[in-house]
């Protein structure tokens, strides 16, 4: 489940477009490049023989959230031209945005056919069957994602794509040491790979190394600004007892994404665990303002409105939070408080 919706958070322009760009003649007036919709849409008024063309407007109706209207146009530059690897690899990518994973299975299994060495169809195949939701250690998917990556690092030994899709597939057969293996192989190839330094990090977080800071810090150093890399380094130092790093870089999270309601979730418990009451609420409350039906987070500040000994918002939260789950700590709670079990629908 880790893996799939890499290319989707990396370079999905990459490759996209047929081969590379449209045909020397593929232009509009004054000679001006073939780049935007509308205009791929009028050359195509008077070149409707071109696949690359219909593959190109393909990948910007995906782009501009028009699903199906990419699918038509990659279904007719492969009428055009079948035997075209770059339009099967496309098809893939628009079918699996159009959630239609079988149909981007056999088009990246045909691209494979049609281009043997293609690396780019192999790995977008290899991460589709390794988030399978049957692709355990033992599955036909699982074997296949392996089979597929060996064969890019066959074609290209330095693959780190591939050295982090084999990581994953690790961590998903619960072989912390290999996967760390094959992740140390892809940062060393490719020394910005964000991803790949997070997930180390989290490996190592799940083993108590100090090391999992250095890997945290490193992603954050390409990149300051996802949210998810400082909160995942904020769990690790909750874990480890640094509360006031935690609360540092819990804070930086919400500060790049108001709307992070694990990071204000984190952030609430932290300040009721160190009895700062009054901050607990507010960040409790902030994260039921970024998700309104967040029993968690109810839940929360109805703990720390109880231990403030406001006893009528305490109640009110922890109703509210298992009129959205019935979750067992709320139920004890409200009973705790008035003193009878509460009547649940």
């Amino acid at each position: 489940m880790l893996a799939l919706g890499f290319f989707a958070c990396t370079n999905p322009e990459k490759n996209t477009e047929g081969n590379g760009s449209l045909p020397n003649t593929g232009t509009v007036q004054n000679n001006t490049p073939v780049s935007k919709l509308d205009s791929v849409s009028e050359y195509l008024k008077a070149n409707p023989n071109d696949a690359n063309a219909y593959n190109q407007r393909a990948m910007l109706n995906l782009k501009a959230g028009k699903g199906p209207y990419a699918e038509l146009d990659i279904q007719q530059a492969i009428r055009l031209d079948s035997l075209n690897a770059n339009h099967h690899l496309a098809k893939g990518k628009i079918m699996v945005g159009n959630k239609k994973t079988r149909l981007a299975k056999e088009s990246w299994e045909n691209c494979i056919k049609l281009d043997p060495k293609s690396v780019e169809c192999r790995l977008r195949l290899a991460e589709l069957l390794s988030s399978a939701p049957k692709a355990g250690p033992n599955s036909a998917d699982y074997t296949k994602s392996m089979q597929l990556l060996n064969k890019v690092l066959e074609l290209e030994p330095q693959n780190a794509v591939a050295f982090y899709f084999k990581g994953i597939n690790y961590v998903q057969n619960a072989d912390t040491a290999k996967a760390i293996n094959n992740l140390q192989l892809a940062v060393q190839y490719d020394q910005k790979f964000l991803l790949a330094f997070e997930l180390l990090g989290a490996l190592y977080a799940g083993k108590g190394d100090p090391l999992a800071e250095n890997y945290y810090n490193i992603a954050i150093d390409i990149n300051p600004n996802i949210a998810r890399t400082h909160h995942n380094l904020g769990v690790y130092y909750k874990d480890v007892g640094e509360y006031n790093k935690a609360i540092d870089a819990y804070s930086k999270a919400v500060q790049l994404d108001p709307s992070f309601t694990d990071a204000h979730y984190a952030l609430g418990y932290l300040h009721y665990d160190l009895n700062v009451l009054d901050v607990a609420v507010m960040h409790f409350t902030n994260g039921i303002e970024s998700r309104e039906r967040d029993y968690r987070c109810y839940f929360g500040r109805g703990l720390s409105y109880e231990r403030m000994g406001d006893v009528a918002n305490a109640e009110a939260d922890y109703r509210k939070c298992l009129s959205i789950w019935k979750y067992d700590p709320a139920i004890e709670a409200l009973t705790r408080i008035t003193g009878k079990a509460p009547q649940l629908d």
